[in-house]
Order: C-alpha cells, then sequence, then structure tokens
C-alpha cells in the first residue's frame, strides 16, 4: 500500500511540474513579463511572439523576441 502511494505521489508531482513548465511558465513570459519589464524599464516594451520551455531539460527558447525602449 506504501509503495502504491509513493508511485501515484510521485506521478502525481512530476505531471504537475511538467504541465506548468510547459504551459505555465511560457504563458507567463507571452502575457506577464511584458508589463513587469515595462514597469521595471520605465515604459521598454518587451514583445514575444512565441515562447516554449522544457521543464526537463531546462532550454527556453522565443520567437520574436524583442525589446524597445
Amino acid at each position: 500500500m506504501k509503495k502504491r502511494f509513493l508511485i501515484y505521489t510521485t506521478l502525481a508531482v512530476v505531471s504537475f511540474y511538467a504541465i506548468i513548465g510547459f504551459f505555465g511558465v511560457p504563458y507567463a513570459i507571452k502575457h506577464s513579463v511584458p508589463d513587469i519589464v515595462a514597469e521595471a524599464t520605465k515604459g521598454g516594451k518587451l514583445s514575444v511572439e512565441s515562447a516554449s520551455f522544457n521543464p526537463f531539460t531546462f532550454r527556453l527558447s522565443f520567437q520574436k523576441f524583442s525589446f524597445k525602449s
């Protein structure tokens, strides 16, 4: 019983980590980070058309990334 609980708990944690990594991080980069950058740079404009993140290899990639001050 304890072994099954450990397996299911591990699967749940890894699944949650993957979902947040593959979907949550790119969403945050595309929608939240430009506002944070604009506030931190006092008006700079960050634009990201597409972002992807692989939480298992820690690889982050952007498409059409631009910053204008």
